[in-house]
């Protein structure tokens, strides 16, 4: 029976900071993503899960099998964590395209998606080309993927993320599944259609 309830309690270890870890990590990014609720909430979960975790392994330093759970828990718990944040995609990525073929086709593909996007002309290697930039959900990422294969495979393109973002057109971000941040903000900043591109233009050549 004792050695029943060992092994209960050492798969106990092991999950308890299984989940301490990973939740560790998702607090971090969502304390960098300025989420003041959510963040103290997987706090309070997660020194409850540690302090169980740790209560058992000091009250039985004679069983070796409690620290190489609390050990293979630490380890799991890292991998699992940057796998959900992966998964959930949090905040947003700004996407830049460099294309040679007419944009109008992409910019219309952009706004029906309901994202943003603004458009300048500019100048490659291989002659005139045209630049386009969208700050996206990284949760829409394989979307806005789509839609520039779909009207310019050979377009070559960019993807960045962002740590904070002021104005502008911003689709609604995810953070959990299913669980938008905010709703899309239309502001004149960084546009949703080729009409932006002038004043952009106009502030490249005030800057150059």
């Amino acid at each position: 029976m004792e050695a029943w309830q060992s092994a209960a309690w050492t798969l106990v270890v092991f999950v308890a900071e299984t989940c301490v870890v990973t939740l560790s990590t998702i607090r971090t990014i969502l304390i960098a993503r300025h989420q003041r609720v959510l963040a103290p909430l997987l706090g309070l979960v997660e020194i409850t899960l540690w302090l169980l975790a740790i209560t058992q392994v000091i009250s039985n330093l004679k069983r070796p099998s409690y620290f190489v759970a609390f050990v293979a828990g630490f380890g799991v718990g890292n991998y699992l964590g940057v796998c959900l944040e992966e998964w959930m995609a949090l905040g947003y990525a700004v996407v830049q395209i460099v294309t040679r073929k007419d944009p109008r086709a992409m910019v219309q593909a952009f706004s029906e998606a309901r994202f943003g996007v603004t458009r300048l002309d500019g100048h490659g290697v291989m002659g005139p080309v045209h630049l386009l930039f969208s700050v996206v959900p990284r949760a829409k990422l394989a979307e806005v993927s789509q839609l520039i294969e779909a009207t310019d495979p050979e377009a070559f393109y960019t993807v960045e993320e962002l740590r904070s973002i002021r104005r502008g057109f911003l689709p609604p971000a995810m953070v959990f599944p299913l669980w938008s941040t905010r709703r899309g903000m239309p502001v004149a900043n960084l546009g949703g259609s080729e009409a932006r591109a002038p004043s952009c233009e106009k502030i490249l050549r005030k800057s150059c």
